[in-house]
């Protein structure tokens, strides 16, 4: 993930605040990011429907469970600089 991170820091998609106390940082979305999130969404959505049909209910739902908090967190950021509604549930999360 820390590599990924890096790649999108370097696009300019996301920026880091690593100042923060222990061993994490906080990231958020630039502009650019946003809506680079915006344009991407169709595509992920398009990925998720096939995935769900190759991997069957079962096997899709464990691993999107985990990972979705994270997505909301990604789409309410987007949301808050303009882009489209995120789902209600959406918040970022703090630690």
């Amino acid at each position: 993930m820390s590599r990924n991170l890096k790649g999108m820091e370097a696009l300019g998609w996301v920026r880091s605040n690593p100042n923060l106390p222990r061993r994490g940082r906080r990231l958020s979305l630039t502009p650019a990011g946003s809506r680079m999130l915006i344009k991407m969404r169709p595509v992920w959505a398009k990925a998720q429907a096939m995935a769900l049909v190759e991997l069957g209910e079962r096997s899709f739902e464990r691993p999107h469970k985990l990972l979705s908090p994270l997505a909301l967190t990604a789409i309410g950021q987007a949301q808050r600089r303009g882009g489209p509604s995120a789902p209600a549930r959406s918040r970022t999360r703090r630690k």
